[in-house]
């Protein structure tokens, strides 16, 4: 974790959702966790921390290992092998 950034959102004082990532040597960033409350899914929450990560880290390619495939294919994220790899529009 001491070498990983974390991204979180709150709804006032409330925890709502989580990201961490870890750049790997310039080669690419990697998403390890991302988690939103589950009477708060369905709200882009879960988008928009991907979407933090990408302006965090600009030019660099983005990838997620996930067992939640469903969720990024339906973020339009496009699977390479055992990865996703993530593109925001």
């Amino acid at each position: 974790m001491a070498h990983s950034a974390v991204f979180v959102a709150y709804d006032k004082d409330e925890l709502v959702g989580f990201i961490r990532v870890k750049d790997d040597d310039g080669f690419g960033v990697y998403i390890y966790d991302l988690l939103v409350a589950p009477k708060r899914r369905g709200q882009n929450l879960g988008r928009a921390l991907m979407e933090k990560v990408c302006s965090e880290f600009p030019g660099a390619a983005v990838y997620v290992m996930s067992d939640v495939d469903e969720y990024y294919r339906k973020q339009g994220y496009q699977r390479i092998g055992s990865i996703f790899e993530v593109s925001v529009q």
